[in-house]
């Protein structure tokens, strides 16, 4: 078994509710130290949780390594949404920044959505709701990013969720 210890950050507390999410109040996320688990490489990855917004912000790190702004060494991906929408950010080796996108559809305020970010082989596709976007063509390494795992918010230095997060899976 494997046990990993959560460092309450950037002021406020997230809480943990009675059905098993964590409060965020949009001041405040978890964070978990960098790990080679984080590190996605070339490989096949599933990154997942339920997220329950009370509002949208310009944007949210849901669960990511991406601590710092634009390209940097601590970045390696992120599941995020931007302007309601859900995409999936990934920094490359080469120090350039690519995303796949997620479907054309809002996230819903106030009711539970499941977002997933998958990569299957050479192919990166984001799902809202079970819904798909584009398939993003991708034969290339994920840079393995040296930051913490944060789940959210602390993406970026901001992005932080108001609302509640569940089943968070990488």
């Amino acid at each position: 078994d494997k046990y990993i210890a959560f460092a309450w950050k950037a002021g406020g507390n997230p809480s943990l509710t009675n059905c098993g999410s964590v409060f965020f109040n949009g001041n405040a996320y978890l964070e978990i130290p960098d790990s080679e688990d984080w590190n996605f490489g070339g490989g096949e990855f599933t990154v997942e949780c339920w997220y329950f917004p009370m509002s949208h912000g310009s944007y949210e790190g849901l669960v990511h390594q991406w601590p710092s702004n634009n390209y940097n060494a601590t970045n390696g991906w992120c599941l995020e949404p931007v302007g309601g929408s859900l995409d999936f950010y990934y920094a490359l080796p080469s120090g350039s920044i690519d995303h796949a996108t997620g479907p054309t559809s809002q996230i819903y305020l106030n009711q539970w959505n499941h977002c997933v970010a998958v990569r299957n082989q050479n192919e990166i596709r984001v799902f809202l709701n079970g819904v798909a976007g584009s398939t993003k063509s991708f034969s290339g390494n994920i840079q393995n990013g040296t930051g913490p795992l944060r789940i959210g918010g602390g993406c970026a230095g901001g992005g932080n969720v108001t609302g509640y997060i569940s089943q968070v899976k990488v």
